[in-house]
């Protein structure tokens, strides 16, 4: 999914992460989202730690 700032689209993503996991982790995630995300590589989670930091993880 390409991500523009202020689009709607940015603010359902912001929605979900916040449905998600709580109202802060989804705004600390969607900064970290648009910060290092770019049309050219996209944005990763790596690492276990990382998910389980944002309540993301599939496993744990």
């Amino acid at each position: 999914m390409l991500l523009f700032c202020g689009s709607a689209t940015t603010n359902e993503l912001l929605e979900y992460y916040q449905e998600m996991t709580s109202p802060e982790q989804g705004e600390r995630l969607m900064d970290r989202t648009m910060s290092y995300c770019s049309a050219e590589d996209g944005w990763v989670l790596r690492g276990s730690a990382a998910a389980e930091l944002f309540g993301v993880a599939t496993q744990i």
